[in-house]
């Protein structure tokens, strides 16, 4: 069974996090960190995605009362973003009721770590197409990858596939109009509609069409460590999340802080992504989209599911987390929490096989 990532967490987690994150931006190197990240100056940032005035939409069945719920619930999500509407993308997709609820749908951002779903699809794709599965070491990498976001793993795994035209060749399979790979797998730019379709298509067997390598990539979404498990899977202990977020610093262009996923459990069957730029912090973007996901849990179940209804606001304990950035420079700050340290350097280029 996939493990839940919105139960109530273990002991004082979140408040040795938070004070970590704190002693980390208190030493002032978001621009430096930066840097490390991309290897180049910070001042050299790749382009953002362009900031629209950011519109809220929804797409229904033929119930009108679905209809007026998505449109209530993308109201909410843009009142809940408040100032930064036009700089969070949100799509939601009610897999109950096949409404979809996107809002800002237009924006483009560097991917960060939720890329590495697609590279563990990529090299299971690999792998069976040469007639084998994922080798012992695969899977030790894999568990890594997703698990604790390390980045070296990621690196060697994607030099398995077949490299960024494996990346390449996934996107366009999956109909992922949308998201261009780049010299650094980190850097990759997608939309939110995109990486929905993404998850949908793990759910659905269309990414992958063996139920034993769906479910084992569902299982290590659904157990990465506490200290990564928020914005889709900052959901209440009754319910269920398989989640991979992503964050990055990039100088001037301030913080990407995203994160992809599915909620099932207590009425719910929703896919989710939120990317978001030019975050102030990385707590902050945290925030916003932990915010932003408890108010999709609470809407979701009036679009059209069985229990229909009007949104409640969910009252059990949801996770939120200010955290430091797992995309780790080759120093680490200090007062940076352990799991912070990982090996290799983040977004390296793609190795050769």
């Amino acid at each position: 069974m996939v493990k839940g990532v919105g139960e109530p967490r273990r002991g004082a987690a979140t408040g040795r996090v938070a004070a970590s994150y704190r002693a980390v931006a208190g030493i002032g190197a978001v621009a430096l960190v930066g840097a490390l990240l991309t290897g180049a100056p910070a001042a050299a940032a790749a382009p953002v995605g362009t900031l629209n005035p950011a519109t809220s939409t929804a797409s229904a069945g033929e119930s009108s009362d679905s209809e007026a719920a998505a449109k209530r619930l993308a109201d909410r999500i843009r009142a809940t973003l408040g100032s930064r509407a036009g700089q969070v993308s949100v799509v939601v997709h009610d897999r109950k009721s096949g409404t979809t609820v996107t809002h800002n749908g237009s924006l483009r951002v560097e991917t960060a770590s939720i890329v590495k779903v697609m590279i563990l699809v990529a090299v299971i794709d690999h792998r069976r197409a040469n007639g084998s599965g994922l080798t012992s070491s695969d899977r030790a990498l894999a568990r890594k990858m997703i698990r604790v976001s390390d980045n070296a793993a990621a690196s060697t795994l994607l030099g398995r596939a077949g490299g960024k035209p494996a990346l390449d060749r996934l996107a366009k399979r999956l109909g992922m109009k949308h998201t261009a790979t780049s010299w650094s797998w980190g850097l990759t730019r997608t939309s939110a509609a995109d990486q929905v379709r993404l998850v949908d298509a793990i759910l659905d067997g269309k990414a992958l069409p063996r139920d034993s390598d769906r479910d084992y990539v569902l299982g290590l979404m659904g157990d990465v460590v506490e200290e990564q498990a928020w914005g889709v899977g900052s959901v209440p202990a009754s319910a269920s999340a398989q989640v991979k977020n992503g964050w990055l610093p990039r100088g001037s262009t301030g913080w990407r802080i995203n994160s992809i996923g599915h909620v099932s459990g207590s009425g719910r069957d929703y896919t989710m992504a939120m990317l978001s730029t030019r975050g102030r912090s990385m707590g902050s973007g945290v925030a916003t989209l932990d915010r932003v996901s408890e108010v999709v849990f609470a809407g979701v179940t009036a679009l059209g599911s069985e229990q229909g209804g009007t949104a409640t606001n969910a009252s059990a304990p949801m996770h939120a987390t200010a955290l430091a950035d797992g995309e780790q420079p080759s120093a680490i700050p200090a007062g940076a929490p352990a799991w912070f340290d990982r090996p290799g350097t983040a977004f390296r280029p793609y190795p050769t096989r």
